[in-house]
């Protein structure tokens, strides 16, 4: 019970890190060309150049060894839904920052997101068996993901193009969080040449660099806030249920248990979706000058996000994100 406990600490650790990091790499995304996978020299180049940036990817990094952390101790179903809602429960305290205010479903959202997240943890199981896997139920899960996320990616278009992308990045982003979990449960059966010598190195890895170029184009089509949402939704999604496939995670020890589990998963999809909106306009406004006076760099309302209807907003202008929400990656805006 310890273990899993402090498991989830260090998930919620993790989601801090990266909100921090995802944050900083924001701060000058207008003055750096626009991210692209064909000039990708020019894109790593004009990140790294840039000071913000470094910042975000040593918080990014750090809240990545976190969250293998977690996954080392806990299961995955619980881990992703806690790095989930720790990202969204970062809202409140960056719109302080900020100085923007909540809209009422946003505001209702925090302590959903909080009595779900306190539920998760009553009645917790012994992790023990969950350093061994079913490796077959965990490739056909993953390549399942990817191949719906591919399709995704190279088959929708018109209208439903950017959120297409979004879910490809979210599937995609699913398949390296499943990935990772079998990993790190090989590390500590098997140590470093199991991991190594699996094929799920390779999966995580190009898994990792689809969803970043997946989310990245969808941030810069349009419509960023929906592009967040269903990107959360997919990963989330994604990661909790690999989980049950092929991971043995269980809902809980006992029938009543596992009600409030499923209850409490729900509610944690439902928060996460409702604080997206709160997320795309804090780093939207986030810039050097409203980290040097405390004021925010814009704080034009959104339209269509008065009270929490973000995602189906009319087109808004192009703003480019980093690439998971908290991950360590970053962007520019395009011109």
């Amino acid at each position: 019970m310890p273990a899993v406990l402090l498991g989830l600490g260090l998930a919620l650790l993790a989601s801090l890190s990266q909100g921090a990091g995802y944050l900083c790499q924001h701060l000058d995304a207008a003055d750096r060309p626009a991210v692209s996978a064909r000039r990708w020299r020019r894109t790593l180049g004009s990140m790294l150049r840039s000071p913000w940036w470094r910042v975000g990817l040593l918080l990014g990094a750090t809240g990545f060894l976190l969250h293998l952390s977690a996954l080392a101790l806990a299961p995955i179903s619980l881990v992703q839904a806690f790095v989930a809602g720790g990202l969204a429960l970062t809202v409140p305290m960056a719109a302080r920052v900020f100085r923007h205010e909540l809209t009422r479903t946003e505001r209702r959202a925090v302590p959903l997101m909080a009595g779900s997240l306190a539920a998760l943890a009553i009645g917790l199981s012994d992790t023990t068996r969950h350093l061994h896997f079913d490796g077959t139920a965990l490739g056909l899960y993953v390549t399942a993901l990817i191949a719906a996320a591919t399709l995704l990616a190279v088959a929708v278009g018109g209208r439903l193009r950017n959120p297409a992308l979004g879910l490809a990045a979210g599937l995609f982003y699913g398949a390296l969080d499943g990935s990772t979990k079998g990993l790190t449960d090989l590390g500590r059966s098997g140590g470093a040449s199991s991991v190594l010598s699996s094929p799920l190195l390779i999966v995580a890895v190009l898994s990792g660099i689809a969803a970043f170029f997946c989310f990245q184009r969808a941030l810069q089509t349009n419509r960023p806030l929906t592009a967040i949402a269903v990107m959360e939704a997919g990963a989330t999604g994604g990661g909790v249920l690999a989980g049950f496939v092929a991971f043995g995670d269980s809902l809980g020890s006992s029938p009543a248990i596992g009600l409030l589990h499923l209850a409490a998963f729900v509610g944690v999809g439902v928060a996460a979706w409702s604080l997206a909106p709160a997320q795309a306009r804090l780093v939207d406004s986030a810039g050097p000058e409203a980290v040097a006076t405390g004021r925010p760099g814009r704080i034009e309302p959104v339209t269509g996000v008065a009270e929490g209807d973000g995602h189906l907003s009319p087109p808004e202008a192009p703003v480019v994100h980093a690439g998971r929400l908290g991950g360590a990656d970053a962007d520019a805006q395009a011109s």
